[in-house]
């Protein structure tokens, strides 16, 4: 929800769950995630939902969402679990790849960075659209977007994550910040710059 409205609100909600995900889900021993809360119900085996069905498995989806938030936020701790999760389950996935593809598409946000966007602009401002669109346009399931608003002073994103508050304006004008574990490109102003950015 975030990458599609750029609302800052959705990306708290998936930073709260993801912490609650972490904290009644999580096997400290194995690894990877339970599919009953810590707090729930005591059953004689606490399973694990390994393989995707009908819908995708709750471990693929909580390893998902920790192995984007980790990119969006600076947050190689998220990563590092994400990476465990997937371990946590390799035999079967080497064994049944095709019950996994959700989680498949996990390992491609850590092993396979399709980049991170940064937009600053204000929202006025024609360029900044043409930026964004730009950024957002093709088909890249990797590459993560995020527009930051120039106007806001206090903008949510910066509580979320303080390391937002760094990505700001070159010269007054929208600026486009390319990243890719966590290293970015020289900032452009420059739609033609930024499209020899993001191109392969």
């Amino acid at each position: 929800m975030f990458q599609a409205t750029q609302n800052a609100r959705w990306l708290k909600v998936s930073l709260e769950l993801a912490e609650r995900t972490l904290l009644e889900f999580w096997d400290e021993e194995r690894g990877g995630f339970f599919f009953t809360p810590s707090d729930g119900e005591q059953l004689i085996v606490r399973r694990k939902d390994l393989q995707d069905g009908a819908v995708p498995s709750g471990m693929a989806i909580a390893t998902l969402n920790l192995a984007r938030l980790g990119r969006l936020l600076a947050r190689p701790d998220y990563l590092e679990r994400a990476r465990d999760a997937a371990a946590s389950v390799a035999l079967s996935v080497a064994r049944y790849p095709t019950a996994h593809t959700v989680l498949l598409s996990s390992l491609r946000h850590l092993e396979s960075d399709g980049g991170e966007v940064v937009v600053v602009g204000s929202a006025s401002d024609p360029l900044t659209d043409e930026m964004l669109g730009l950024a957002q346009s093709g088909f890249n399931p990797e590459r993560l977007v995020v527009y930051i608003d120039a106007d806001l002073d206090q903008n949510p994103l910066f509580e979320i994550s303080p390391h937002f508050s760094e990505y700001r304006l070159l010269e007054g004008k929208p600026t486009v910040y390319v990243c890719e574990n966590f290293t970015c490109q020289v900032p452009t102003t420059s739609l033609e710059v930024l499209a020899e950015q993001l191109t392969p």
